[in-house]
């Protein structure tokens, strides 16, 4: 990757210094002009956060939790959202939905923040970190279920 005069990298195929002065460098992300455009980016619907987070910290079932249904638990209570368990026919959010702000005043929408409140907000990284650092339980406000009661054990018990 080039940068006026500079060059990142030894020009062989996924070079990982060229690929962060890349993203890094980017004219797009580094102007701030883009930050005042209400219409630049978008929110990501909660499911979807929460399933390429998974996928990013590549998930895989264990032996454990093969037989355990369902491996997401209370998603609509913690994030506003869960697969089949949409509130009525038409989605979980209205499709004119826009919220208060320079959104709004743009007479833009953006459907998916109509679930965003800070409960869920916290919910969400909550459960980010409890993936991170317990894997998919429902320790420290994780996503997963009460991984105890399926392996007959109690909190603390690693026998």
């Amino acid at each position: 990757y080039e940068s006026g005069s500079i060059q990142f990298g030894d020009e062989k195929w996924g070079n990982l210094e060229a690929t962060v002065a890349a993203i890094l460098l980017d004219r797009e992300g580094m102007t701030a002009l883009l930050d005042a455009d209400p219409t630049y980016g978008y929110v990501k619907e909660p499911l979807l956060k929460v399933m390429s987070y998974m996928r990013a910290m590549e998930y895989t079932s264990t032996e454990q939790d093969k037989n355990i249904y369902p491996k997401l638990v209370s998603m609509n209570f913690k994030i506003g959202q869960m697969v089949h368990e949409c509130p009525d026919q038409f989605s979980f959010f209205p499709p004119d939905y826009s919220p208060p702000g320079q959104l709004a005043q743009s007479n833009l929408v953006a459907p998916a923040a109509f679930v965003l409140d800070m409960f869920r907000t916290v919910s969400t990284i909550e459960g980010f970190f409890s993936f991170a650092r317990q894997g998919l339980s429902d320790l420290d406000g994780g996503f997963g279920p009460n991984i105890w009661r399926y392996r007959g054990g109690t909190p603390g018990d690693t026998t």
